[in-house]
């Protein structure tokens, strides 16, 4: 019997039982949330929520939002937690405009809370900022991403897609089959490598070089990693005070070196190159980035939705300010642009009419422009457009759009008050592939978006990049890079699944993005051989 036991041992467990009831008190103190405000919820279990699934890695995040946006169907809004946080889920796309572009002012931020000391890399990048460091760094950087800015970056573009055909080619004769999303990764470490720093990578052919295997560790999820990942996210005042980093040391330091290499290397040369380093070193210098026409402007505004503040030109931007914004480029580039074009590929493949529609409509292209892959060239593209934004639809890289409340919100027609700090979340995936706004969302149309104004009718359900404000400020570059990538293969290339590769294709829960699980395996042969 207890009583029986030495006195301390008793005082231990009596300290531990203490110590056990008052970890379930914190990690559950949230969960009767939803109850109290008469909102249909999800129910949650210590440490892991309503998100057990995708935290004990047995489907991916994406799959576990959908389960509850379909168990809720006829609901606006639902509530879930993730690990102890209270958060809501957004299923009307009318609530969702209010949230993300007319009541903006209430959901400024993604909410995620860095140390900034620990990881400077994330704390200081433009998708982590809030507030008005957000806003000013936003309007800095907006003149980088435009039109304009980006043809410039074409041709940059168009000498590693050679490359690419060149290994395509390869690969062709020798009948090997080729794993996409690799390909493709290497592709888009080579456009940023040039259109970002001005390096040659060749990762296309050496796998091996410095930046791909940099930007591998930048993305690769081991357990830790995702423990570390876990507590950033859903325990942010823990991730604080345990000055938990997700950019580890090495890779925060060699983009440092990098970053400030390069810069050298153009002040002493005075190189200058139509890319985003050159950008920075404007943005360094002159505290802000020319805007080269009207249009452009224009552009920036209708992206923005605001009007930008003036430049504020005594804000020193230090180093590292410069680098974190290297890094998210590089990141976003690299990772999104690769999953959509191994997925446009995986579904091309498996869809050989929509192939040769695409084939015929780059062909027609190339034709007016002496077989070139310049930027008009891609823009006369519309059927690579369509192809493009369905693979979005079907797959978007992200998943889900994320904001936080950052001031308390009544939703509209209701007397349900969203608490300043509330994690939102809006599940792109399950919107895109609801059979209620998109018919037969399991089938690969890309006529969906060759519609008068398709992009327009389908705002706040189609949304691959977010929208309004906060919307991904890299999102035309993006999409450059991809129409580039898919018009280079397959300009050239008639594309075939392999008999590695599972259709329907089944989703690696160990990612962040989006990705097939055993890859995305194809033959490619060269089209003149037909």
């Amino acid at each position: 019997m207890w009583w029986m036991l030495p006195l301390w041992l008793n005082v231990l467990l009596g300290l531990l039982a203490i110590l056990a009831g008052l970890t379930y008190a914190f990690l559950t103190s949230q969960f009767d949330n939803w109850k109290k405000k008469g909102v249909k919820y999800e129910p949650g279990v210590p440490f892991f929520g309503s998100l057990m699934r995708a935290m004990t890695l047995k489907e991916h995040m994406m799959e576990n939002l959908d389960y509850i946006y379909k168990k809720f169907e006829g609901e606006k809004f639902v509530g879930f937690f993730q690990g102890k946080r209270a958060s809501l889920l957004v299923r009307d796309p009318e609530l969702i405009k209010n949230i993300i572009v007319k009541d903006f002012a209430h959901f400024y931020d993604h909410g995620f809370k860095i140390n900034e000391e620990a990881d400077p890399m994330e704390a200081k990048n433009l998708f982590n900022l809030e507030g008005h460091k957000w806003k000013v760094m936003r309007s800095k950087l907006s003149p980088t991403f435009t039109s304009g800015k980006i043809k410039l970056m074409t041709p940059l573009m168009e000498e590693v897609s050679q490359n690419l055909q060149k290994n395509l080619t390869d690969l062709s004769m020798s009948g090997r089959a080729v794993e996409m999303k690799e390909l493709s990764s290497r592709f888009t470490v080579d456009v940023i490598g040039s259109c970002a720093f001005g390096i040659n990578c060749n990762s296309i052919d050496n796998p091996n070089s410095e930046l791909k295997v940099m930007g591998k560790k930048l993305i690769h999820m081991d357990a830790w990693r995702a423990i570390k990942a876990f507590i950033i996210m859903f325990l942010p005042e823990i991730g604080i005070k345990l000055r938990l980093a997700f950019i580890n040391e090495e890779l925060t330091n060699f983009f440092r070196r990098l970053v400030k290499d390069v810069m050298e290397l153009r002040k002493k040369t005075k190189e200058i190159r139509k890319d985003f380093i050159q950008l920075l070193i404007e943005l360094k210098e002159k505290g802000s980035v020319s805007v080269d026409t009207t249009e452009d402007e224009k552009e920036i505004k209708q992206q923005n939705g605001f009007a930008l503040p003036p430049q504020d030109e005594s804000q020193t931007l230090t180093h590292d300010d410069l680098t974190a914004q290297a890094v998210v480029f590089f990141l976003a580039g690299f990772e999104t642009s690769s999953t959509l074009i191994s997925f446009s590929c995986l579904e091309l493949a498996t869809n050989p009419d929509v192939q040769r529609k695409l084939q015929d409509d780059i062909d027609r292209a190339l034709s007016n422009h002496n077989g070139k892959l310049t930027y008009d060239a891609l823009k006369e593209m519309k059927y690579l457009d369509a192809v493009i934004q369905e693979s979005l639809r079907k797959y978007p890289p992200a998943g889900n759009v994320m904001r936080v409340c950052t001031k308390n919100y009544i939703i509209p027609g209701t007397n349900v008050q969203i608490e300043e700090g509330t994690p939102v979340i809006i599940p792109t995936f399950s919107i895109q592939n609801d059979p209620k706004y998109f018919p037969n969302p399991e089938a690969y149309d890309p006529d969906r978006f060759l519609e008068e104004n398709a992009l327009h009718k389908y705002q706040y359900l189609h949304m691959p990049f977010g929208e309004g404000p906060r919307q991904c400020i890299g999102n035309r570059f993006a999409l450059v890079q991809s129409k580039m990538g898919l018009a280079s293969i397959f300009s050239k290339f008639e594309v075939t699944l392999a008999k590695e590769t599972k259709y329907p294709p089944v989703i690696d829960p160990r990612q962040f993005v989006l990705a097939v699980e055993g890859g995305v395996w194809v033959h490619v042969k060269a089209r003149s051989e037909e």
